[in-house]
């Protein structure tokens, strides 16, 4: 805090810290460029990069915005490890853009094998509770994943649904091993 009596001259703020020998990661110009151009930038392995192209689209025009989305993300493979995460990326879009896709979070969750993306796939579902149909097989899946992570997502996924099916979830990832997450 600036007004904390332990601050002094001598003891400031870490403004950057740098790997020494390695060169800066140089931003990427995002702004005014085509929405494929924004695109590639969710194959970078650098999170930050991934996360101002997310931004980047998710203050373009909806309705011109998330077709090429879809389209784009048609095109990748979900077991490559790079383009799964790309695949989320462009669910992100979905949801920071405040429509469901279902065809891609289904596309998503079973076809990829990392865990933490399906986790996350999850997640996205729980955001959209209410507002989707066709939910309850994928949210039944993921009350019984093998991964807790997942399970735990589908059962706090399970809260934002109504009826018998989210009960049932909560059910099913009580009955499987727990684990801290859980």
């Amino acid at each position: 805090n600036m007004r904390d009596p332990n601050r002094d001259h001598a003891h400031g703020r870490i403004y950057r810290v740098t790997y020494k020998g390695r060169p800066l990661v140089k931003p990427l110009k995002m702004k005014g460029q085509p929405v494929t151009s924004v695109l590639l930038a969710f194959l970078s392995k650098v999170n930050s990069v991934r996360y101002r192209a997310r931004l980047e689209l998710s203050g373009r025009d909806t309705k011109t915005t998330l077709p090429q989305v879809a389209q784009w993300a048609s095109q990748l493979d979900p077991e490559d490890a790079i383009q799964a995460q790309a695949l989320l990326e462009c669910l992100w879009v979905f949801e920071e853009h405040r429509v469901p896709n279902m065809q891609l979070l289904q596309r998503i969750y079973r076809n990829v094998a990392e865990p933490r993306v399906r986790a996350a796939t999850i997640r996205t579902l729980g955001h959209w509770g209410g507002k989707v149909s066709d939910w309850e097989v994928t949210l039944l899946a993921a009350a019984r994943d093998d991964e807790a992570l997942v399970r735990a997502e589908a059962a706090k996924a399970a809260v934002a649904f109504k009826g018998l099916t989210a009960a049932e979830v909560i059910f099913e990832v009580a009955t499987r091993p727990i684990d801290a997450e859980l």
